[in-house]
C-alpha cells in the first residue's frame, strides 16, 4: 500500500489534537491512587464511559456542545470549550467525513485503566463514489480509591 504525507500527518495531526484537549497542565495535579476495579464497579464504569461517548456523539450528530459539555471530566470541561469542540468536529469532517454514526465495541483492560471501545462510521463523496471510514474513539476509565469509578479521557485510534 503506498502513503502520501497526507495519510501519514493525518493521524499525527490528530492524536495531537485530542491528546492535548485531554491532558491538563502540570501546575497542581494532585496525584490520584488508582484501586482495582471489583465486581460492584463494572456497571458504574460502562455508565460513566457511556454517557460520556453519548454525549459527544449527540454534539457531533447535532453540532451542539451542549449535549457534550455536562459530561465532560472536570479537567476536559476546563480545557474543551465550545470553541474547541467546534474545531474539533471540523477536523473530524474533514479527516474522514460526514460523521454517520457510533456502536459499541466492548472494552479492554490494561492493569488499573478500563478503555471502552466505539466504531464510529464517517462517509464522504470521492470521485462519484461514496467512501466509508471507520475508526475506533475511546473512553478511558479509572477507580481512584474512594471514589466510584470515573473518564480520564477519550481519543481516537486510527487503523
Amino acid at each position: 500500500m503506498k502513503m502520501n504525507k497526507k495519510n501519514i500527518l493525518l493521524p499525527v495531526a490528530l492524536a495531537v489534537f485530542f491528546l492535548a484537549g485531554c491532558r491538563s497542565g502540570e501546575t497542581d495535579v494532585p496525584q490520584i491512587q488508582l484501586r482495582d476495579f471489583t465486581a460492584g464497579d463494572d456497571a458504574l464504569a460502562q455508565k460513566a464511559a457511556t454517557d460520556y461517548m453519548d454525549g459527544f456523539v449527540r454534539a457531533l450528530e447535532t453540532g451542539e456542545f451542549v449535549h457534550w459539555q455536562p459530561v465532560l471530566t472536570a479537567n476536559g470541561a476546563t480545557e474543551i470549550t465550545e470553541e474547541k469542540f467546534v474545531r474539533m468536529k471540523a477536523e473530524l469532517n474533514n479527516a474522514f467525513g460526514r460523521f454517520e454514526g457510533a456502536e459499541y465495541l466492548g472494552f479492554l483492560i490494561t492493569g488499573n485503566l478500563r478503555s471502552y471501545l466505539w466504531k464510529f462510521r464517517f462517509s464522504r463523496e470521492e470521485n462519484s463514489k461514496t467512501v466509508i471510514r471507520e475508526v475506533v474513539f475511546y473512553t478511558k476509565v479509572f477507580c481512584a480509591d474512594g471514589e466510584n469509578p470515573a473518564v480520564s479521557g477519550f481519543g481516537v485510534k486510527i487503523f
